[in-house]
This record gives structure tokens, sequence and C-alpha cells, in this order.
């Protein structure tokens, strides 16, 4: 069941499922006759209200994963565009890993990258 659904009082008639995020009916829910109240829908693991939820409380300049598929992680980079990424981290229990380009591949990581400083020359002056 989803970790947002709730019920107001589940032992009234005909209980009502509610969504914490937006507090209005679980669109996953569904009556169920033989315990009178309504109930989890399959499908609430895709629910588009949690997901929207999840996306904005990743942290700044990380990016989205929307799953996980045979090593690859398909993640939203960019303008919401999804691009495949081989995972080379293995298990991730986060939603989000941070992204950079080097040498024209895209490599994931689960800390932001260390931002490389330019080197400064000084032109010291010959005695």
């Amino acid at each position: 069941m989803c970790p947002n659904a709730f019920y107001v009082n589940e032992n009234e008639h005909r209980a009502v499922l509610y969504c914490s995020i937006n507090g209005k009916n679980c669109i996953h829910s569904t009556l169920c006759l033989k315990k009178d109240k309504y109930i989890g829908a399959n499908g609430m693991e895709n629910c588009s209200i949690m997901l929207a939820n999840q996306k904005t409380d990743i942290p700044k300049g990380s990016s989205y994963i929307r799953f996980e598929k045979k090593g690859y992680l398909y993640v939203e980079y960019g303008d919401n565009h999804v691009v495949k990424i081989k995972n080379t981290i293995g298990e991730i229990k986060q939603n989000y890993v941070y992204v950079k380009e080097i040498d024209g591949e895209l490599v994931v990581s689960l800390k932001p990258f260390k931002e490389e400083k330019e080197k400064r020359t000084y032109n010291r002056k010959k005695k």
C-alpha cells in the first residue's frame, strides 16, 4: 500500500482512503465489498501524485532516477530528457543521482562532483 494513503476514520461505513500529499481521495483506491471500505488498488506504486512529490524532494543539482533496468539507470537529465546511463554504482537506495559529462560520456555519482578550480598563473617580476 502507498505510504501516503490513510483513513480518517477506518471504522466508519465505507471508509474512504485519502492521500496525505494533497489531502483528497486517493486516486488509486477501489471499494472492497468484503471489507466494506476503500482499499489501495494495483498501480499505487506508479501514482503520479507521489512521483511528482518525489521529484520536488531531490537536492539542487541532482537528477531524478525514473527507473533502473538491466544494469542501466534511466535518469531525467537537462530539460526533462530521459537518458540511459550505465549503472556503475550498484544498488541505489535514493531516487536521485548526480550526473556529469566526462570525456563525452555521462557518469553518475551518489555525492556531488567537486568543481575543478582554474589554476592561476602569477607573473613574478624578475629582479
